[in-house]
């Protein structure tokens, strides 16, 4: 799906779009650049880019015309592991079916609206080591979601 691809834009470094035509299940995963983030503010920005980017995949996807019954979306990124080490997990995953997307307007949500409105959400809480590594850049860096 070309419209998924380009929802996510140059916002992403790779992304990875699925379509199942016999269960009309569209599942994009989009891959941002950057760097980890540690600072409450960094964490809040990347939850913002999480909640914008899904906005613009579901809001293609289901405006598109092509028969859906669900879109599952996954922001993911670069994260530290409990040992410091650098790997790439989920951020944000948001999942809408058709019962609940054919009742959203589209044009007047905002990506915060849109992300309470859908089925199911989650963000990630933590970017860095909890136990072992190294330590936060920011001691106040305690994400809110």
């Amino acid at each position: 799906m070309m419209l998924a691809r380009q929802a996510l834009g140059n916002a992403v470094a790779s992304s990875e779009i699925s379509y199942d035509a016999s269960a009309q299940k569209l599942q994009v995963t989009g891959t941002l650049k950057g760097n980890v983030p540690l600072t409450t503010a960094q964490v809040n920005a990347a939850y913002t880019t999480v909640k914008t980017l899904t906005f613009q995949v579901e809001r293609a996807a289901w405006t598109s015309g092509v028969p859906l019954k669900e879109v599952m979306v996954t922001i993911q990124g670069p994260a530290f592991d409990d040992y410091a080490d650098l790997y790439t997990t989920w951020y944000g995953i948001a999942d809408l079916k058709a019962e609940k997307a054919a009742t959203l307007a589209w044009a007047s949500l905002t990506p915060e609206s849109a992300w309470n409105a859908y089925d199911t959400v989650v963000l990630r809480l933590r970017f860095q080591p909890a136990v072992v590594g190294i330590p936060p850049t920011d001691p106040s860096a305690t994400p809110t979601p």
